[in-house]
C-alpha cells in the first residue's frame, strides 16, 4: 500500500469515527430514564415473581412453554426437559424490572413497522411473552418488538 492510499484510508476512517461519535451522542440525548414503579411495563409483577409457574413464548417460528414442576423448571412440550433456574429467574426478574421509555403508537397500522404485530402471524417479527401463576392467573404479558 502506498502512502497516498494510506492517507486516504486514514481520512475515511477519521470521518467514520467522527460520524459514529455524533450518532451515539445524539442517540443518548434522546433516551429517557424512568424511575417510578408506575412506569414499569408490568406494574406489580415485582411482588409476584415467586408466583410465576409458567412462561409462554410465542413467535412466528416457534411456540413453547417453560413450566415449574417439583423438580424445577422444564420445557412442557419436551417432556419437561430441564431448563436452568438461573436463566428463567433472570428472564422473569428482567420482565419485572422492565421500564417503558416512551409510547410508540396506538395505531394498529404501525404495529408491523415497529414489529409488535400479533406474534403468531406467519410474517411476524415480534415475540409474545406471557407469565402465568399456578392457579392459571395471568400475571403479565406483552409483545416484544423493536
Amino acid at each position: 500500500m502506498n502512502q497516498k492510499s494510506l492517507l486516504i484510508l486514514a481520512g475515511v476512517t477519521g470521518i467514520v469515527v467522527v460520524a459514529a461519535i455524533i450518532q451515539v451522542t445524539q442517540t443518548q440525548r434522546s433516551l429517557t430514564v424512568i424511575s417510578s414503579d408506575s412506569e414499569r411495563a408490568f406494574p406489580g409483577l415485582a411482588d409476584k415473581v415467586n408466583a410465576v409457574a409458567r412462561v409462554d413464548i410465542v413467535s412466528s417460528e416457534a411456540k413453547f412453554s417453560v413450566t415449574r414442576t417439583d423438580k424445577g423448571w422444564g420445557l412442557k412440550d419436551k417432556a419437561d426437559y430441564k431448563v436452568s433456574f438461573e436463566k428463567v429467574k433472570a428472564a422473569i426478574v428482567g420482565l419485572a424490572e422492565l421500564k417503558l421509555l416512551e409510547s410508540k403508537t396506538s395505531d394498529p397500522k404501525r404495529y408491523n413497522r415497529l414489529q409488535v404485530e400479533a406474534p403468531d402471524a406467519i410474517t411476524a417479527k415480534s415475540i409474545g411473552v406471557t407469565l402465568t401463576g399456578a392457579d392459571g392467573e395471568k400475571l403479565a404479558g406483552g409483545v416484544i418488538g423493536k
